[in-house]
C-alpha cells in the first residue's frame, strides 16, 4: 500500500488499514493450522474464532471442510457451525458437507443442512441426506432441507415424493419452501 499523502493522519490511518488487512488473513492460517493440532480444545476454539470471523474465514475452507470429520463431536459442530456463516463461499466444500452427515448428532446436522441451504444449488452428494431431512421431527431441519431442494430446481428430482410430503408440513415455511421446489421440477 502506497501513501502519498505527507498528513500525519492520513498515514496513521492507512497504516492501520494495512494492519488490520495483514492480520486478518494471517489470522485465517494461524485459525486454519488450529484446527489440525492434536489438542481438541485449540481444534474447538480455532473453529469457533472462524465461525465468528463469517464470511472473512473462507480461506480457512479446506480446513474447515476437513474439521467436518473432526473425531470429537464438539469440533464437528463448531466446523459445521463456521461452514454455515461461510455462506455461498462454501460452495467447493460441498460434497465434503454432504458427506459429514454420516454419523452427525442433530445439532451438527442442523448447520450442516443450513450450509447446503446457503448454496445454490447444492451439492447431488447431499440430495439423499435433503429428502431425509424433509420428515425430520426438526421443524428447522425440514426448512433448511426444503430451501435447500428449492435451490436446486430439476436436480431435485429424486427427492420429489418427499418433497410432496413436504408440501402438507404442519409448519408454513417448510409447506412453502416445498411446494417452490417441486414448481422447479416441472
Amino acid at each position: 500500500m502506497t501513501v502519498r499523502s505527507h498528513h500525519p493522519l492520513v498515514r496513521l490511518v492507512a497504516c492501520f488499514i494495512a494492519l488490520i488487512a495483514v492480520g486478518c488473513g494471517s489470522d485465517v492460517g494461524r485459525l486454519a493450522e488450529q484446527l489440525t493440532s492434536a489438542d481438541p480444545d485449540q481444534r474447538y476454539d480455532a473453529a469457533k474464532a472462524l465461525e465468528d470471523l463469517g464470511v472473512e474465514a473462507r480461506g480457512a475452507l479446506p480446513a474447515i471442510a476437513a474439521a467436518l470429520n473432526d473425531p470429537v463431536p464438539k469440533v464437528r459442530y463448531r466446523a459445521a457451525k463456521a461452514m454455515s456463516k461461510l455462506e455461498g463461499n462454501a460452495a467447493p466444500a460441498a460434497d465434503a458437507i454432504a458427506q459429514a452427515f454420516d454419523g452427525a448428532d442433530e445439532k451438527t446436522r442442523y448447520y450442516l443442512l443450513k450450509s447446503l441451504a446457503n448454496l445454490e444449488p447444492a451439492s447431488a452428494a447431499a440430495l439423499p441426506h435433503l429428502g431425509e431431512s424433509l420428515s425430520s421431527p426438526n421443524a428447522e431441519h425440514r426448512y433448511y432441507a426444503a430451501k435447500a431442494l428449492a435451490g436446486m430446481g430439476e436436480a431435485a428430482k429424486p427427492a420429489a415424493e418427499a418433497l410432496r410430503k413436504a408440501a402438507k408440513d404442519r409448519e408454513e415455511k417448510v409447506r412453502r419452501l416445498a411446494s417452490d421446489a417441486l414448481a422447479n421440477l416441472q
